[in-house]
């Protein structure tokens, strides 16, 4: 399976590039053009794949080249939509970082995008399954 990762701008887009590179039958491409958006220091682009072993495009229109079957999105929040678009109007299921979209209005439009493609749509909430959230949600449950 072919998974891209669009844009290191989020915090999980390391773990998931370097954990996805790792998993038998998985291959990784990511792609971070947009490194003029990053804050002074942060490191970003071709030198943060570098740093973690993932192959890089250097544009989105490569990675989608490539041919990915599945792609995280892990842009700024702002940018969710017009990526999640993207990968629908390729085709290529989507897990997208949370939030979802800063606006009903870009999250309803990335789902009928998704919905109008035929491609899965997720939104990635990682904590959910942690041992402190399932005693939180068991206590909630019992009043």
């Amino acid at each position: 399976m072919k998974v891209g990762v669009l844009s290191f701008a989020h915090v999980h887009a390391g773990g998931f590039a370097r954990l996805l590179d790792g998993m038998e039958g998985v291959e990784v491409l990511a792609a971070d053009p947009d490194t003029d958006l990053a804050a002074p220091g942060e490191v970003r682009g071709r030198e943060f794949a570098d740093r973690l072993g993932v192959a890089y495009a250097n544009s989105y229109e490569e990675l989608f080249a490539w041919g990915p079957d599945k792609v995280v999105v892990c842009s700024e929040n702002v940018r969710h939509r017009p990526l999640v678009e993207l990968a629908a109007a390729h085709g290529v299921d989507v897990l997208c970082e949370k939030p979802l979209a800063t606006t009903e209005e870009d999250g309803a439009a990335m789902v009928e995008a998704c919905r109008a493609a035929g491609v899965r749509l997720a939104v990635a909430h990682p904590v959910r399954f942690s041992p402190a959230y399932t005693a939180v949600r068991a206590a909630v449950r019992s009043g």
